[in-house]
């Protein structure tokens, strides 16, 4: 089975600057829609399968960041870089 092709620069530079938007988004909720979300996507990306779910209106943005901090192309130190721009740290 043949490798896929790593992120270029500039789609992965895309994909630092979409992280810290959702940051930004994320951090604009209210503590317990700041919670929910954060718990289904620690708990997503840990494959924690026992976690409270996001309000309604909060899934998609959960989605949206579980699915960017997933992409399974991502080398190791993509992966890490990304994650410190979602945290912000």
């Amino acid at each position: 089975m043949l490798d896929a092709m790593p992120i270029d620069d500039v789609h992965f530079e895309t994909m630092l600057i979409r992280a810290g938007l959702l940051r930004v988004a994320v951090n604009a909720l209210d503590n317990a829609a700041y919670s929910g979300v954060m718990a289904t996507v620690n708990g997503t990306l840990r494959d924690r399968w026992h976690f409270p779910a996001p309000p309604a209106e909060q899934k998609e943005l959960a989605r949206e960041v579980i699915e960017l901090l997933s992409s399974p192309r991502l080398s190791l130190p993509q992966a890490d870089s990304l994650q410190r721009a979602f945290r912000g740290t």
